[in-house]
């Protein structure tokens, strides 16, 4: 009785992790969870200097990202996971070539 019990266990434990698995690799399931987009738009007005980032300080991903999205016609691309986005929460604004952008991190499921 008590074989049938750890047979039944593993059993279960097996298929548990092996269905796991698959759920995270075959959806596409990133480190964060669920797919983010960056979104850009010009802004007119002055920003608060405590909200806003230089471009320069963004690493080279950052800029390739921010600059996809300034090139995008609705502003908005895709974050690849490899990409720390934690910059653009924490900033609201970017300024870049005399221009200052606003900047939103959007989650999607």
């Amino acid at each position: 009785m008590e074989r049938r019990y750890w047979v039944g266990l593993g059993a279960v434990l097996f298929l548990v992790i092996g269905v796991g698995g698959v759920f995270i690799t075959g959806f596409g399931v990133d480190g964060h969870g669920s797919a983010s987009d960056l979104d850009v738009s010009r802004v007119n007005s002055d920003t608060p200097a405590n909200q806003t980032i230089a471009f320069s300080t963004l690493t080279s991903d950052q800029q390739q990202v921010f600059e996809l999205a300034l090139a995008d016609e609705d502003g908005v691309v895709k974050i690849p996971t490899n990409v720390d986005e934690q910059v653009w929460i924490e900033n609201e604004y970017v300024t870049y070539q005399n221009q200052t952008y606003h900047v939103a991190v959007a989650v999607s499921s």
